[in-house]
């Protein structure tokens, strides 16, 4: 089978080692299956069946041959995937070496899982699998992408904290409020002195929002800035902090938007209805209310 190498334009011993290892798993359509050339199909097969010598002497036989084609494999048919992923999935440290030394490919190329090869063997406990791992954070493509995943956590987690600060703020304020009320408390029965006062209504209503979606916030927070144990690949942590934040960030959000109606509602309550008196807090409420609401859009579209 190693005689493929003698020769650059030796089509027929091509032929011959793809019915051997079309035999060998018992897959007589793959071809067809795969809709790949004879080449690529050699190599996905050599790569599932750890035949690392046989990727040695077909890349001297093809050395233009790029590796970052996708196939299927008929036991996964959803799985659709490289060489260097099969090679992992399989735990052949010698056919992930001979892959990575002798094909121009890209080693941080996803599968339809949206996964890298890093990915996989990060993921396993396999004592086999740290040495893969380790072997694919010695291309500078991939020690470069993990880099880059380890900034974009910690940019995710500083976001993280200050939407945490400004959380806990409005918390603190939606919670002082009951502790004193915009019209007090009724003297005989101590409850706050809504009968009467449908703005005060609106305001206990807008506070309660506000305090409940903050505490969300400081939640959510929480989760984006405390790892978990159970991810094991710095991109599955990213990708964690990332839906966390998005969360946060809609909650801080929607509480600020409370906030900015328990404030009106609490003026509109206390102050006499004379427009002498509540011109200011109409011209905040419409003008400076509906600029806040445009720069909550845009942080959400962040």
């Amino acid at each position: 089978m190693l005689c493929l190498a003698e020769g650059p334009d030796d089509k027929t011993t091509a032929v011959e080692l793809f019915t051997k290892l079309v035999d060998s798993v018992e897959r007589p359509a793959l071809c067809t299956d795969f809709g790949l050339g004879h080449v690529e199909l050699l190599i996905t097969v050599a790569a599932m069946k750890n035949r690392h010598n046989i990727i040695r002497h077909i890349l001297k036989w093809k050395p233009e041959v790029n590796a970052d084609f996708k196939s299927k494999w008929p036991d996964k048919p959803r799985l659709l995937a490289t060489p260097l992923h099969f090679a992992v999935l399989g735990q052949h440290l010698d056919a992930v070496r001979a892959l990575l030394t002798h094909l121009p490919l890209d080693a941080n190329v996803v599968d339809s899982k949206s996964r890298t090869p890093l990915q996989i063997a990060a993921e396993s406990t396999e004592d086999v699998m740290r040495a893969i791992e380790k072997l694919l954070m010695e291309r500078p493509a991939v020690k470069e992408f993990v880099d880059r995943l380890y900034r974009d956590r910690q940019v995710f987690v500083d976001a993280a904290n200050a939407l945490l600060v400004g959380a806990a703020l409005v918390a603190s304020a939606a919670f002082a409020s009951w502790l004193q009320p915009p019209r007090g408390y009724t003297p005989k029965e101590s409850v706050v002195a809504v009968e009467g006062h449908p703005t005060l209504k609106a305001f206990v209503q807008f506070n309660a929002l506000s305090f409940f979606s903050a505490i969300a916030t400081v939640l959510a927070c929480t989760h984006a800035t405390i790892p978990s144990l159970k991810q094991r690949f710095i991109g599955t942590v990213v990708k964690s902090v990332r839906r966390a934040l998005i969360v946060a960030s809609i909650l801080f959000s929607f509480s600020i938007v409370c906030v900015l109606g328990a404030f009106a509602t609490a003026g509109f309550a206390v102050l006499p209805s004379s427009i002498e008196y509540t011109w200011s807090l109409w011209v905040g409420t419409i003008i400076l209310g509906f600029g806040c609401i445009v720069w909550l859009g845009a942080f959400i579209l962040k």
